[in-house]
Parts: structure tokens; C-alpha cells; sequence
């Protein structure tokens, strides 16, 4: 039964709780003399974890009532009692008066949607969940992980996904925490693609989160061929190289395009040029920039021009590559005696049988004695060796 996939529904989470209580249940103006204080006091005492109000609180609203015919709160709680003393047509009934009393009435709107979906009438929870997403912001992340719980459930999945799209921000979510939960792509892309959303240069979160997890399983083909839809880039082989390799900020995401990093450690920026700015500090190694290409094994050539103030004796710049998930490269270049004149850097190495993917580093490497290295780099290419 659908009430056994959202059993989790009538106790909602922590984050949940948050972001409802986030102002007071009549932050709306009311009318001086309106039984306001004693109202809200009692609607205040709902804990949405335990799904109740106390006795007291009850009555302290029915109290109330008496003085504010048309208040909305005394309904909700009446109606969080009927329903958990099982008489839940009835307590439905209540809330839903609450409801039309009070339509800002953000707990009864949120208890409205835990009934909706536990009786599957999706379109009536969608009005509840837009309603809510205009009352709280926050709601978005808050109920994403049920309703991704939802969306994979064939029963209510494809009712929801029509839900979702009219949505886009509630959507994003969903597919964020659906991206980073193992879910089906199939599934994430379905729902991404009944309501699509302008992507950005590096991609959307639950595109990076999607491409991190296909790359984490091992699926190089897939996430290769899912980050160039993304971007919108023309199909091509299962094989990548160096992607916008003059740092001019093309499109595509992380991590088969740049990550660029700057802390503590050294800074790392584009720049109009077009290239990338780097200023190490010497003091503790550090990753500036990565990217993932997805090369064969065999013979190849990584070249680049770089310009600046780096000697590269002690401390230095170095580019190095990786295996994916290994923690030892097996090729480094590093940038010595750069200086103002550009110059043109190269040479050789072997991707390894077995290495399926490998990460192209730029890496800030510490010295006995640390020293500020500065450097300007572009044209950065790996092409097959012998320039084939």
C-alpha cells in the first residue's frame, strides 16, 4: 500500500521542523484584541516530530476560539488529534478547515501533504506542495528526501514527476538527492527532462553529482557521454583529452572540466589573457586546478606555455597525473625557471594498462624551504605522442 512507502511521512524530519519554525504560526497582521498571544502559544506547542499537540494546548485553543470564531489554529490541532486517535476522515476534514481559514497556515498545509500522499491524490498534494514552497523557502531541501522516496516508488512516480515539473526548484532538489542516492539515471534524466532547467557554464549540482557517481561506479562511457549533452557539446568518441585547455571558460562540468581551487595554501583564478593565474605560497602542498580525461593506455605528450616568477627549485608547480582513485602519480612536470618570457613546457609518458581514467593535476608542492610561486598558464594540451 502507498501508506507502507511514506511511513516515514507523519514523522518528519529534524530539517523539516527547522525550517516551519522559522517564524511565528501568526506572523500575519491581526487586529488589535485578537486573541493572537493565546492562539499562537497554542499552536507554537506542535511539534511536527511528534505529530500532537498536549491536552492543554487543546484547550487552550477551544478557549480561545470562543473569542476568535473565525481563527484557523484550533482547527489544525483538533484535526492533529482526530487524525492520531485514528479517526482520520474526520481529522482530514478539520485541517482542511483550517486550511480555508488561514491558507498561510503553513503546519496544516504540511500535514494536508503527508494525507495526500498517503492516499496517493498527487494533484492535491502539488497544490500544497507550491503552496508551501511559497510560505517557506527552505521546504525544498526539507522534503526532498521523501519525495525522492516518492518519485522512485512505480506507484506514484509518474504522477509526482508531473508534480515536480511544475516546480523547478523542488525538481532541483529531488534531483540532487536523487543523483547522490544511487539512484536509476534513467530515472533522474526522465524527471530532469519533463521540465528542463537552463544549465549554467559548470553544469547543474545534480548533473555534477550524477556525472561524480557514473564516474565513482566505474561508467566512464555513460558520464562521458552525459557531460557533453550537458554542455551541449557535439557527440563524441568514449575517449576525452584536455578540455578548455586556454582557460577560457568553456562549458562543460567538473570533473571532466576544470576544478579550480584556491584556500590557504595558494590562489588559483582565470584570467582575461586567456589563461590561468596561479600564486603558490610554499608553505603546504595543495591541488589548484584537476581535471579527469579518459584516455587509452599508451604514449602521449602533455604540453603547455606558462610565463611568470617560479624557479621550481624548492618549493614548485607541477603538473601530475594520476589514475583515478590512485594517490601516486605516474607522470610530473614540473615548472622551473619561469620567467617573464613566455615559454613552451612539454614531455612524454605512458597512460598504464588498467587505467581507465586519469587526472591531470596542477599541484602546489611544498619545499624545506617555502618560497611564493607565481606563474601564467595556457595551451595546455595532451596529445598522442609524435603529434599524431
Amino acid at each position: 500500500m502507498l501508506a507502507c512507502a511514506v511511513a516515514g511521512w507523519w514523522v518528519v524530519k529534524t530539517s523539516a521542523v527547522d525550517a516551519f519554525r522559522s517564524a511565528p504560526v501568526l506572523a500575519h497582521a491581526v487586529a488589535p484584541g485578537h486573541p493572537a498571544p493565546r492562539l499562537a502559544i497554542a499552536a507554537d506547542g506542535i511539534e511536527l516530530s511528534m505529530d500532537r499537540a498536549d491536552p492543554a494546548r487543546q484547550q487552550a485553543a477551544a478557549e480561545a476560539l470562543a473569542d476568535a470564531p473565525l481563527a484557523a489554529e484550533p482547527f489544525l490541532l483538533a484535526g492533529l488529534a482526530a487524525a492520531t486517535s485514528g479517526r482520520e476522515a474526520e481529522g482530514q476534514a478539520l485541517l482542511e478547515e483550517a486550511r480555508r481559514r488561514n491558507p498561510r497556515l503553513r503546519d496544516a498545509r504540511l500535514f494536508l501533504l503527508d494525507r495526500y500522499l498517503r492516499q496517493g491524490k498527487i494533484d492535491e498534494a502539488g497544490i500544497e506542495l507550491a503552496a508551501l514552497r511559497r510560505l517557506v523557502p527552505g521546504v525544498a531541501n526539507a522534503l526532498a528526501p521523501q519525495l525522492a522516496a516518492l518519485v522512485r516508488d512505480e506507484r506514484t512516480g509518474a504522477q509526482l514527476i508531473r508534480v515536480l515539473s511544475s516546480d523547478p526548484h523542488v525538481q532541483q532538489a529531488v534531483l540532487a538527492r536523487l543523483a547522490t542516492t544511487g539512484a536509476d539515471p534513467d530515472l533522474i534524466l526522465r524527471i530532469a527532462r519533463a521540465s528542463p532547467t537552463a544549465t549554467t557554464r559548470d553544469g547543474l549540482p545534480w548533473q555534477r553529482q550524477l556525472l561524480a557517481a557514473l564516474v565513482q561506479r566505474g561508467d566512464m562511457a555513460r558520464a562521458l557521454r552525459l557531460w557533453r549533452d550537458f554542455a551541449g557539446l557535439p557527440a563524441g568518441p568514449d575517449e576525452k583529452a584536455v578540455h578548455d585547455g586556454r582557460f577560457q571558460g568553456l562549458p562543460g562540468a567538473a570533473p571532466f572540466n576544470w576544478s579550480i581551487n584556491s584556500g590557504s595554501a595558494g590562489i588559483a583564478e582565470r584570467i582575461p589573457a586567456p589563461a590561468l593565474q596561479v600564486e603558490f605560497y610554499g608553505r603546504e602542498t595543495t591541488e589548484l586546478a584537476q581535471q579527469l580525461m579518459v584516455l587509452r593506455p599508451g604514449r602521449y605528450r602533455l604540453r603547455f606555455k606558462a610565463e611568470g616568477n617560479a624557479k621550481g627549485d624548492d618549493s614548485r608547480l607541477a603538473w601530475r597525473i594520476f589514475c583515478r582513485g590512485s594517490a601516486t602519480p605516474f607522470a610530473q612536470f614540473v615548472l622551473r625557471d619561469i620567467t617573464a618570457a613566455p615559454k613552451v613546457i612539454g614531455g612524454d609518458f605512458t597512460i598504464p594498462a588498467g587505467c581507465a581514467a586519469q587526472s591531470l593535476r596542477l599541484t602546489g608542492i611544498a619545499g624545506e624551504f617555502p618560497g611564493i610561486q607565481l606563474a601564467s598558464i595556457t595551451d595546455v594540451q595532451v596529445l598522442p605522442a609524435g603529434g599524431r
